[in-house]
Order: C-alpha cells, then sequence, then structure tokens
C-alpha cells in the first residue's frame, strides 16, 4: 500500500513473492536439498583432490553433462538444485584459478628475491628451495611442476596449465575482442607485465 492506503502494483509484487514461497510444500524444500547434498558428493567433491592439491576440469566437464541429464526433466522435488547447483562449477573453477595465481604470485616473490640476493634469476625453480622458498608449489591442473624459464631479456616466464589441461608454452588465451580468457591457454606470471 502507498501512503493513501491503496495497494501499488510493486508492493503487491513485493507482498506475492514470500506469500508464494510460504504455499510450497517444505517437502520440496527438503527433497530439493537431498538431491543438492547427493549430487555434491557424487559430482564436484571428485573434482577436487585436498591431498594432493589438484582440480580436474575433465572431471567437471563430465558434471556438467550428468547435471544437463539429472535435469532434464524438473519436477517440484528438484528444481531448487537445478537453479543452484550449475554455480558450483563455476566456484570450483574459480577456486583453482585463484590458488593457481597465489602459488604464482609465490614463486613469482621467491624468484625475485633470488635476483636481489644473487644478481639474476635462477636457471631453474629448484634453486629456489629451501632458502626463498620451503617446498615449490605445483601446478593446480596438472599436478606436475609449474612451467619456468628466464627469457632473453634478462626476465622470466612463469606458468601453470590452464583450465584447458593443455600446455600451451605459457600463452594466454584472449577472446574475439582480445580480452583475457581464462578457458584458453596457460596461466601466466609474466614479469614484467607486458
Amino acid at each position: 500500500m502507498d501512503n493513501s492506503g491503496e495497494s501499488s502494483p510493486s508492493s503487491v509484487k513485493r507482498a506475492s513473492g514470500p506469500l508464494l514461497l510460504r504455499l510450497v510444500p517444505s517437502g520440496w524444500f527438503d527433497q530439493s536439498k537431498a538431491v543438492m547434498g547427493r549430487l555434491h558428493l557424487e559430482l564436484f567433491l571428485p573434482a577436487v583432490n585436498q591431498e594432493a592439491r589438484t582440480v580436474s576440469p575433465s572431471f567437471l566437464r563430465q558434471t556438467g553433462e550428468a547435471l544437463d541429464k539429472a535435469f532434464s526433466h524438473r519436477t517440484p522435488y528438484n528444481v531448487f538444485a537445478a537453479l543452484f547447483l550449475p554455480a558450483l562449477t563455476k566456484s570450483t573453477e574459480k577456486f583453482a584459478r585463484g590458488q593457481a595465481c597465489a602459488d604464482l604470485a609465490r614463486v613469482a616473490c621467491a624468484l625475485e628475491r633470488h635476483r636481489l640476493a644473487h644478481g639474476s634469476y635462477p636457471e631453474s625453480l629448484d634453486a629456489l628451495t629451501p632458502v626463498f622458498l620451503a617446498k615449490l608449489p605445483h601446478d593446480v591442473i596438472s599436478a606436475q611442476p609449474l612451467k619456468y624459464r628466464r627469457t632473453d631479456a634478462g626476465q622470466f616466464l612463469l606458468y601453470a596449465v590452464g583450465w584447458n589441461e593443455t600446455d600451451d608454452s605459457g600463452q594466454i588465451g584472449l577472446t574475439e575482442k582480445g580480452n583475457f580468457d581464462w578457458s584458453k591457454g596457460d596461466w601466466v606470471w609474466r614479469y614484467p607485465a607486458k
């Protein structure tokens, strides 16, 4: 209602949303929570190996296909799960990118400390342990060592295999408009930044 005591379309719309949710049987929510929990355990958790500190993009791609199949027939018991679960695929990808960026930054800082102490970057990342890093992090996608090489200009190129699970020799992926595309190419720490 507005100040005159009459209902406005926006106030009716705001009031009808919570009312509709109260009309939905609570069992639908409970069943949807059970579906989300089961699918999370079966499809999302296995993509991340906490002990090995790795994420499997190919497993998550299969998860997307399994979700499409699981939600091909919408029912009142899975409609909420169908709305919320696809976002978990993106959150796992963001986690992997965040961890890769943090690992690359740690190694880049150790490389810079090595340069300050010795006048140049090392031939290999092994020279960083144990003085500059207690342990070298590995690539969260491939579980292999991070890729590193010195450049001709006396700088370095450091990268992890990207979401495409392919070593693209330190090439980043770009969209058609020239913006960075996390799903293509490698995840690169280039110094200095271009």
